[in-house]
Order: structure tokens, then sequence, then C-alpha cells
């Protein structure tokens, strides 16, 4: 872990706290570190959860199967983000998704109870931690609130759309830098990535938009409002 010390600083969950804190949090919640391989089950969907984790380096999918076998892809999170956070709140219950590393994957593991119990040692980061981890959470239920505007969306467009000025509206401005890759804005958004990669062409052929990679420019916002 040592090697990703200095960056653990600039995640969410560490915000407000200086090197000598966290070295103290960290060596007072007995924190561990895991690495895993590329298709490696990081957690499997029916297992318990009292642990979330940091990711340190790597990239991991969340994915669910339906009623019909059918394998769905849920979430696809990267270092700095974090995972089971919510579950590991939850009292026990079991995970409903299996988590694997879509590449070498480095995690650094955290115990809920443990957070959440009173410091013994009087660590002075104790309480600004779990005041960012409730951030955290209510950030996530609102992100998760958001995401269901997307999914009640009927067509690729209207949620394109409904997608590209919510970012500019966050922004403040026309042209911006989108949060999410193609792939990962699939998966959000609930649209398969071929559909969506030949309506952002379309949308830019009819002069509505134009982007490239990430970046994107509304020239039509108006309209674009139209079709939400």
């Amino acid at each position: 872990m040592k090697e990703y010390f200095d960056n653990l600083l600039t995640y969410e969950l560490f915000c407000g706290l200086i090197k000598s804190e966290l070295e103290q949090f960290l060596t007072c919640m007995s924190c561990r570190t895991v690495g895993y391989k590329k298709g490696e089950t990081i957690l499997l969907a029916g297992n318990p959860v009292s642990e979330f984790g940091l990711i340190l380096s790597g990239e991991i999918e969340a994915s669910q199967e339906d009623f019909s076998g059918d394998r769905v892809i849920i979430n696809h999170l990267c270092a700095p983000e974090m995972f089971a956070e919510v579950l590991a709140c939850s009292s026990g219950r079991k995970s409903p998704v299996t988590i694997t590393a879509l590449s070498k994957t480095d995690v650094l593991y955290l115990n809920y109870s443990r957070l959440s119990s009173c410091c013994k040692n009087g660590c002075a980061a104790h309480n600004r931690i779990i005041q960012n981890m409730l951030k955290i959470i209510a950030d996530k239920y609102f992100a998760l609130n958001d995401r269901i505007g997307y999914l009640i969306k009927k067509s690729v467009r209207s949620k394109l759309s409904y997608y590209l000025l919510n970012e500019s509206e966050i922004s403040g401005s026309d042209t911006f830098s989108a949060a999410l890759s193609k792939t990962s804005l699939s998966f959000f958004i609930n649209a398969d990535r071929s559909a969506m990669s030949r309506e952002l062409s379309r949308m830019r052929a009819e002069g509505l938009i134009d982007y490239d990679r990430k970046s994107y420019t509304l020239k039509k916002p108006g309209l674009l409002k139209e079709m939400i």
C-alpha cells in the first residue's frame, strides 16, 4: 500500500485529512490490501458484506443475473472510486451483484463496524471520515435518483439529450468534458454501445452537438430539451 499512500489523500473519503492523520487512521483501522488478477472475482453475489473497498489501481465491473439467466452490467468503476460501502452499512445484507476485476486491480479494504464505532485511540480523523462517508452515500443516493431519469426515457436520443444537458448544466457551459467514457455512458443510460454511438453520430450530423472523445459542445441545446 506504500506506493499508493500519497494518492489516498486525494480520495473523497479522506478529504480534509493531513498525512499524519491518515497514517494514524489506517493503523487504527487495521486496513488490508488485496491484489486481484484480470477476470478474478472480487465479490460473489449472495455473499454477506462487512467491508467496503477503495480501488487503488485497475478497474472493476459489477454485474447481476436476471431471472432468465442473462448477465446485466450494473456499474463500471476504477480508481479512485469506492464500492460496497452501502452494502457494508446495511446490517448484513447479502450482495445482489458479482464484482469482477477487469484488469490487474489493487483494493484497500476497510471494516465498516470499526469505522462506525468510537475510536479507542482517540483518532482525530475518525469523525471527519465518518462525515465524508455519509456525504458519499448521500451523493450516491441522489446519483441513483438521477439515473432513474435516464432509465425511464424510451429512446436512446432522449437519454443522450438528458445526459448531455445535465452535464452542461453541471459545468455551466455548452462546451464541457463529460464524466463518463462512451462505454461507461452506455452502461449508465442502459443502451447498446453501438446504438448509442450511431445516435451520437446522427446528432452531430444534424448539427445538434459536436464531440471528440469525452469533450462535447451543445450547438442547439433548445432542440435537445425538446427531445427529452
